[in-house]
Order: structure tokens, then sequence, then C-alpha cells
């Protein structure tokens, strides 16, 4: 079943044109990701329905797992997409509307559902993810309040259950490919942070009383993303190179001093 590879191919193309778009203002590349976008999520014949109850299904045991929801990782990047392209003149005020009420209805699916529920009580990676996309869908749907109670609750719980004084994230050392999940999981952090800018809440430069923090997490890794035979847990593939820029190119903006 393709499916979730599909919507991780749409949600890159639509990024990139999107990208494409504002950079150089032609608006064959703003059509083509509205293209997209109304093919997923507005089309009566093609959209998807705002839920991810059957992302992650064990056959002959159970309808859907809360695990599936980390498959909706990337959803908060169609929303900056849609921002990118949104006075484009082949954005329309009613794909604005239908966008808005896809993920209003997908939100409450992330809330108030025994899965979205579920997931959101996890602590590892699954938690950091499922905060990204509520507090990311909550700021484009102008629900400050949830937004800033997620971004509390990583400050004031998140950072200090999942980070060591010694900047190891105990969750994902855990892993066979520990030093991937804990990459992972510390650039779903960096981009909560990016949100918490937004609303006034500092997660970049954050410590605990005993000294964990966002920073002290990437200074742990740092060695080991630079040359992995001094990574001291198990890792056993290649790492994904992807992940591991994304998150030096926010570290560079954001620890310059550093």
């Amino acid at each position: 079943i393709p499916d979730k590879w599909n919507m991780d191919d749409m949600i890159y193309r639509v990024k990139i044109l999107s990208l494409a778009y504002y950079f150089t203002d032609n608006p064959s590349y703003a059509s083509k990701a509205g293209e997209l976008l109304r093919v997923w999520f507005l089309n009566n014949s093609t959209y998807m329905h705002p839920n991810l109850q059957h992302a992650e299904i064990v056959r002959g045991e159970n309808n859907g797992t809360m695990r599936g929801i980390l498959h909706g990782k990337n959803l908060p990047d169609v929303i900056e997409a849609i921002r990118l392209i949104q006075n484009s003149p082949s954005w329309s005020k009613q794909d604005q509307q239908g966008m808005e009420l896809w993920f209003s209805k997908y939100l409450d699916w992330l809330l108030y559902s025994k899965l979205g529920m579920e997931e959101g009580r996890q602590t590892n990676n699954h938690g950091t993810w499922y905060a990204l996309q509520v507090s990311a869908i909550s700021l484009f749907l102008n629900k400050t309040h949830v937004a800033k109670s997620i971004l509390q609750d990583v400050r004031d719980e998140f950072i200090a259950r999942q980070i060591e004084p010694d900047g190891s994230q105990h969750y994902e050392i855990r892993r066979r490919n520990s030093l991937d999940y804990s990459i992972f999981n510390l650039l779903g952090l960096f981009k909560l942070a990016s949100i918490g800018e937004r609303l006034g809440i500092d997660l970049w430069n954050y410590k605990t009383s005993e000294g964990e923090g966002l920073q002290k997490a990437l200074d742990y890794l740092l060695p080991s993303i630079l040359n992995k035979e001094t990574w001291p847990h198990s890792q056993i593939k290649l790492t994904d190179r992807k992940n591991i820029v994304e998150l030096l190119c926010r570290a560079a903006i954001h620890y310059q001093d550093n």
C-alpha cells in the first residue's frame, strides 16, 4: 500500500514548489503546488480523510495503532508551503478555507480520538512529533492557546524527561539505530523551538535545573555526527543524512556564537 510514500512525496514536492515560487515569483510553481494540494486534500474524488486511523495496522489484530500518527510528521511542511503561495493567483480563498477546514478536522482527531490521545501521552520521539503536529496546526488555525499549552509542556516536561544532564536522549539511545533516533527526536524539538519563537517561548536556550537543554543534546551528538565511529551506542545502518543536514542548518542559525 503506497499511500505513506505517496504522501511523503507529495509534501516534498509541494515544499520545493512553494519555495521556488517564493524565490522566483514564477506563478507556474505556485500553480503546480496548488494542484497537488487540491488533489490530496480538497477534491471530492481523491482527498485524504483528515485522520491517520489506518496509517499503521496489524492485520488480524487491530484497526489501527497510535504509532501511525508519526507518519503525519511532515504535515507541518504543508502549512509552511501554503503560507508561501497563499497570495499567488493560483491559490483562492476557497482553497485556503478548504485547507483550514481539513486541518481543523485533523486537529480535532489528534486531540480527541483514542489513538490521538494515546500518542499525545508518549514520552519519546512519538510524543515530540505529535506535539509538533498539534502546535503547528493550532498556530495555522489561530488557536494560539492550544499551541502555547503544547510548547509550555515541552519546556516544562518534555526536555527534562527526554534529555539527560550529559545531553543523551535516554528513550532514543535504547534503539538499535540510536544515533538516527537521537537526531530525529532532536530535529523535532528544534522545529518545536522554531514555533516557540513565534509565541514568545524560548526553547532554544532553555535549561532545566540539572542543565538539560536542546543545546546540550546537540553537543552530545555533534562528535558522532562528524565521526560515527565515536558513537557509544548501537547504530547498525547508515545515518539519515537529510535529517543531519536539517538539524545542523537549524543549529547554525540559532547557536552561532558556539
